[in-house]
């Protein structure tokens, strides 16, 4: 035997193999999508969000991204500094303020810069904000002080996470989850 359970595989192994197994059962099943055979009653699905990437001018990106029928842009803050974030999310609100925004801030800033960005911006098509502290304990409060929407990634992969917050399904507007981290879907 090669493995006794798919905690003896990597992450990325036991997510194929454990998608490959949900989708045979889907077909033997006859089900055209993966998702009808948890038989949820809303979609499953998720706006694909755009990147916004380095070196290219902010209005040929937008327009771009308008051209490919994308509604969300995400963006990359945290660095090099929170008054450069600022403006830059300002600037792209000028330019299509019905484009949505997704955020993330990888954990790069302490609580005080946290509050500070998110007081500036929160007037703005906001879906959410990815890790936006250093200390995922923190979230709670940078949730209080801003009343802004945050999605947990990193936290995620805490084997911890669920005792820093309980109130997780109140807390969170999104989880990020990255199978090939996690592993298997069963």
């Amino acid at each position: 035997m090669l493995f006794r359970s798919p905690a003896d595989l990597l992450p990325a192994v036991a997510f194929g193999i454990g998608g490959a197994i949900l989708n045979i059962i889907a077909q033997a099943a006859g089900l055209g999508h993966l998702h009808r055979l948890f038989r949820e009653r809303e979609s499953l699905s998720v706006p694909i969000n755009g990147l916004l990437t380095a070196n290219e001018k902010l209005s040929d990106v937008i327009d771009r991204l308008n051209f490919h029928g994308f509604e969300v842009l995400k963006i990359k803050v945290g660095k090099p500094d929170v008054d450069s974030d600022i403006q830059l999310i300002q600037a792209i609100h000028k330019i299509d303020p019905d484009l949505k925004l997704r955020l993330d801030a990888n954990r790069q800033w302490d609580l005080n810069e946290a509050i500070y960005f998110g007081n500036a911006i929160k007037a703005l098509k906001l879906e959410y904000i990815e890790e936006p502290v250093n200390d995922p304990a923190e979230i709670p409060a940078f949730v209080e002080k801003t009343g802004l929407p945050v999605a947990l990634d990193e936290t995620l992969l805490q084997a911890d996470w669920q005792k820093l917050f309980p109130e997780a399904k109140a807390l969170a507007a999104a989880y990020i989850i990255k199978p090939t981290f996690i592993g298997h879907l069963m």
